[in-house]
């Protein structure tokens, strides 16, 4: 139909992207029983933890400390407090924790 926006639409509105139809189709495949993802290749898959696994356990307890650290350890940095006794292996730690954060967004 030619009279929505001047044709503009009409063209884009009704095809879509094959990338786009491609993707839904591969997760509508992939879902199966009760919508659990069950992928049957990828590189990416090994990096998906289950939710009641020991690792996913593990990392999120791994989290806590970290984030109990950081909520401690930051602001005292900031505030200049004078920690050169430990000063290299607090610099070990933040540097492990940054990493630690980093992998977790990936």
């Amino acid at each position: 139909d030619e009279s929505d926006c001047g044709g503009i639409m009409s063209s884009t509105s009704t095809a879509r992207p094959t990338f786009f139809r491609k993707s839904l189709v591969d997760a509508h495949r992939k879902q199966k029983h009760g919508g659990r993802v069950t992928a049957d290749s990828g590189r990416l898959r090994n990096f998906i933890l289950h939710p009641n696994s020991a690792t996913r356990v593990f990392w999120d307890m791994a989290s806590l400390i970290l984030i109990a650290y950081d909520l401690i350890g930051i602001p005292l940095d900031l505030a200049g407090f004078d920690l050169s006794e430990g000063r290299q292996i607090i610099d070990v730690f933040d540097k492990c924790t940054a990493a630690f954060w980093l992998i977790d967004i990936a």
